[in-house]
């Protein structure tokens, strides 16, 4: 299980910096600078927590839902935070845009 945000408020930036195409732009993402973004991810966790030792579905899991990873602690209020931003990774999923236009032919 895991969370996803699919919806941030936090917004970061691409930027060009080379004329060569083959140099990567400069990519900021700025995760967490909205500090919405970080609340709403940290309920997230803790909910998947409370799910993950919930019956029928703890017993079919690792020590009854109480381990997702090594160095994986049991989540608080307290300590949320920091673990959310230790462990915070991007769900890098490219994808583009493409007009589609349905063509009518007149003859």
């Amino acid at each position: 299980m895991l969370a996803i945000f699919d919806h941030p408020f936090s917004r970061g930036s691409v930027h060009i910096t080379s004329l060569d195409t083959i140099v990567y732009p400069s990519l900021d993402p700025s995760y967490f600078s909205h500090p919405l973004d970080l609340y709403v991810i940290s309920q997230a966790m803790l909910y998947i927590q409370q799910v993950a030792c919930i019956a029928p579905l703890f017993t079919h899991l690792k020590d009854g839902g109480h381990i997702s990873k090594e160095g994986f602690y049991e989540l608080n209020d307290e300590n949320m935070k920091v673990f959310v931003k230790k462990n915070f990774t991007s769900k890098y999923h490219p994808m583009g845009t493409c007009a589609m236009v349905q063509g009518i032919r007149v003859v």
